[in-house]
């Protein structure tokens, strides 16, 4: 398939959607962010868009699944992939292991149960899922996270048996409540929320790729597809549930949306080829450096997320079609890769202070500021390439 055919497919992808397949390109992972009302909602759309657009096998994790180590490593894994006999073996060897639901909605469910089978054999020949989508992870305790963290480095899961290698397409994608006023995620991990760091826990971030905040009007098109089907069978159900957006070009018929493993291999070389000019270039490390010394900003503009940040820009020129980098997608790549990078300093650390600022002056100043304001007042000042 050539490029022109997978961007008409692009185009096709809500924004969910499009922030996997930009992982699943770079073989990054992706904090999601969800009002918290909304928070089982689009962990099901998740699951929903592994299955159903990318082929790939999941689970889906909740508080239950954070209560230990051996927890947690159980709940990661697929548990039909001890039955996957006749599965291609080859297959198996290049990590492209994937799961064959008998309904789209049967896996949609937290993995707990998976504690009792984990003891039945001596030597664990189950698999690591695809995709895991961890529910509420900020409330996860250090010690589960610096678990996922050897996951997402290593991509490795031990047990008392064996050890477990993630399949070649693995994303972790932690789900959190904005609103959450909970545990805060592993400094590893990631900084959680645009607010200053809570004491004792300094918060920073190299290892999820980039955010993405899931707006209540963005809808649930893959849930929708499912109400639409249980609608058809009983009308007058009083349990459904009709949310307000438009049907998507191409939804539900068959393949259209579809991406296939070798699609994205394509696209994931033809990122790697994406030409940056000097001018480009220049203008991105400008962004990096603007960020660095914008008022408010104590850290995260890491040596590891500029790298970051170029990689983005650059699978993004892959998704719009283009051989080049431009400076609006550079500018696009900054909003989703430092909003959860960036640590907002104490009034009485800002960086005025030094030179006599008055405190009570820098605290108006610095009052409901977010990340988001200092990128945004950062890609206002720098100087644009023509």
């Amino acid at each position: 398939m050539d490029l022109e055919a997978i961007v008409g497919k692009v185009q096709n992808l809500s924004d969910l959607e499009l922030a996997t397949l930009l992982c699943l390109i770079a073989k990054q992972h992706c904090l999601i962010e969800a009002e918290e009302d909304l928070v089982d909602d689009v962990a099901q759309e998740l699951a929903l868009i592994a299955v159903d657009v990318f082929n790939l096998s999941y689970t889906v994790l909740s508080l239950d699944d954070y209560e230990s180590n051996e927890a947690f490593g159980n709940a990661i894994l697929d548990q039909r992939s001890s039955r996957l006999g006749s599965l291609d073996e080859s297959a198996k060897i290049a990590g492209n292991v994937r799961s064959y639901p008998q309904h789209r909605f049967d896996n949609v469910a937290t993995q707990a149960e998976s504690l009792a089978n984990s003891s039945d054999a001596n030597l664990d020949t189950r698999h690591l899922v695809n995709v895991v989508i961890a529910k509420d992870f900020n409330f996860a305790s250090e010690a589960i996270q610096i678990q996922a963290l050897e996951l997402i480095r290593q991509k490795h899961s031990f047990s008392r048996t064996t050890t477990n290698t993630a399949p070649e397409d693995f994303l972790f994608l932690p789900l959190v409540s904005r609103s959450s006023e909970g545990m805060r995620l592993n400094k590893h991990l990631v900084r959680f929320g645009n607010i200053a760091p809570v004491s004792g826990l300094p918060l920073q971030i190299d290892r999820i790729f980039i955010s993405h905040y899931h707006h209540p009007e963005d809808g649930f098109p893959n849930l929708e597809d499912i109400d639409a089907e249980a609608l058809s069978d009983d009308h007058s159900s009083s349990s459904s549930v009709l949310r307000k957006t438009l049907p998507r070009q191409g939804a539900g018929q068959g393949g259209i949306r579809r991406f296939e493993g070798a699609e994205i291999e394509k696209m994931r070389q033809l990122s790697q080829s994406t030409m940056v000019s000097a001018e480009v270039r220049r203008y991105l490390q400008d962004v990096v450096v603007f960020l660095r010394l914008e008022r408010g900003v104590a850290g995260g503009v890491s040596p590891s997320a500029t790298s970051q940040f170029e990689l983005l820009t650059k699978c993004l020129g892959t998704l719009h079609g283009l051989e080049y980098a431009t400076p609006s997608l550079v500018a696009l790549a900054a909003r989703k890769i430092y909003p959860h990078r960036l640590l907002l300093c104490a009034p009485e650390k800002e960086r005025s202070m030094q030179y006599g600022s008055d405190l009570e002056a820098v605290r108006e100043a610095m009052e409901g500021l977010t990340a988001d304001d200092i990128i945004e007042a950062v890609l206002n000042s720098v100087e644009v390439p023509l």
